[in-house]
Parts: structure tokens; sequence; C-alpha cells
């Protein structure tokens, strides 16, 4: 008897834990990832905001829709499929579009999280070319407030990402 009401204190103890892991998490984290590239600003500007090219670079994307686009790119926008057991659809609207100069969109996947980046391009010289990303990742849900603490591996995988494109690119 002993042992189930020692079992069920743990039970309990791990259950507060873990809750108060979640509610003690941030809601949002923000992080910036920067990265020089030799190539032209236009090439890296075009892989970076052009939908069709985002599943030769980023990964987990197996293939991108275009829903809407604008002319102006402003309002343009797609979804993003990451398959895989758990299989998930971001969708993606353009907030900015200045050739050459910044991006930024506004990324949602349902009940999880919203995903918003600002992107500056600054031409280094002929061929270099200086890429500066703020990211802001929104928890809208418990099931991926912990993932607010990982804010290195966030980074890892958005650098990994730019360095998968410098190859593609350079």
């Amino acid at each position: 008897m002993k042992l189930l009401k020692y079992t069920g204190i743990f039970i309990v103890f791990i259950a507060a834990a873990y809750y108060g892991l979640v509610f003690m998490a941030p809601k949002e984290l923000t992080f910036q990832v920067n990265e020089d590239f030799n190539a032209p600003i236009d090439s890296v500007f075009l892989f970076m905001t052009d939908p069709s090219y985002l599943s030769q670079w980023v990964e987990g994307i197996d293939s991108v829709n275009e829903e809407i686009n604008t002319n102006s790119g402003v309002g343009n926008q797609f979804q993003l499929y990451y398959q895989g057991e758990n299989s998930m659809v971001m969708n993606k609207t353009v907030l900015l579009f200045q050739t050459n100069k910044a991006f930024s969109t506004h990324g949602l996947i349902e009940n999880l999280f919203e995903w918003d980046e600002k992107i500056a391009f600054e031409s280094l010289g002929h061929n270099q070319t200086r890429v500066s990303n703020i990211i802001t990742l929104k928890s809208i849900s418990h099931k991926t407030r912990l993932l607010m603490y990982a804010e290195d591996t966030h980074k890892k995988n958005v650098a990994n990402n730019y360095l998968k494109l410098k190859e593609l690119i350079e």
C-alpha cells in the first residue's frame, strides 16, 4: 500500500513539474540570424523570396503551394507543406517586399505557432550579400510552449538552412 501511495505522489510531482515548465515558458521568442553569401544580391533575394525555391534549401519542406500571387509581392499567400509522421502546413503571407532590400512574412501553423520573419538584404560588393533575419516565434498552443526554451536550436536550424542555400547559389 505504501508503494502505491509513493508512486501516486511521484506521478503528481512529475505532472506538476511538467505543467509548471509549460506555464512558465515564454509565449514568444525573438532571435536574429545573419549570413554572408558569395553571390549577387539579386540571386540571394530571388532564392529567399520566391516560394518555388524554398523546398530546395529549407529543411523539412516537401512542397509549396502558391495560393495568391500579386504583382507587388505584398499580399502573396502560399502554403509550405512539411511531411513526416506529424505533417504540418504553414500558411504564409508576404507583408513587405522591397526588391533586393527587405522581405517580411507572417507564417501560421494552425493551433501551434506563428513564425514572423523580417529579412534585410545588403550588398557588400559585386558578388557579396549580407542577410540579416529577425525571427519571432510565438506559441499559440500549450503543446508548443516548451519549444520556446529552444532558442539555440531554432537559430541553428535557420543557420543550417542558410548553409544549404549557400551551397545552392554560390
